[in-house]
């Protein structure tokens, strides 16, 4: 155990990761931001209210994800099958994750999905690298 941990609990850890998220998406920093992955559904309608809280606070949209893209950007089983919580800056950015979700081509949802996040070209590429091998179509 580091010296940290037991120092805070994990409800309250996430509630400020969320608030933090909300705030960078206000702002203009991110088109979209992810909330740590939920073990189920039930676990992640515990912090619904605070994403709506913020979510008002904040003047943006949010929504529950059950199916995020599969690709490079990220390991396979860090968002395989994983709930999360969406937030965007508005509708707009909802169309263009709709538009990254049909995309067939791994690495161009990848990339597409990477910008959407707000991450520059070298950290996209440098993810894409880092997990190309689990999708041998790219390779």
């Amino acid at each position: 155990m580091t010296a940290m941990e037991g120092r805070f609990d994990e409800f309250s850890y996430r509630c400020g990761v969320i608030d933090s998220f909300c705030e960078m998406v206000a702002a203009g920093n991110k088109p979209l931001a992810l909330s740590h992955p939920f073990r189920d559904g039930a676990d992640r309608a515990r912090y619904l209210p605070h994403c709506r809280a913020m979510a008002e606070q904040y003047g943006i949209l949010f929504r529950e994800e059950d199916a995020l893209p599969v690709t490079p950007l990220f390991p396979r089983a860090a968002v395989d099958g994983v709930k999360v919580v969406l937030f965007a800056e508005d509708g707009e950015v909802w169309r263009r994750y709709q538009a990254v979700k049909d995309l067939a081509d791994p690495e161009e949802a990848a990339w597409a999905f990477g910008r959407l996040l707000g991450y520059s070209e070298a950290v996209i590429r440098r993810k894409i690298e880092a997990n190309r091998w689990e999708f041998p179509a790219i390779l």
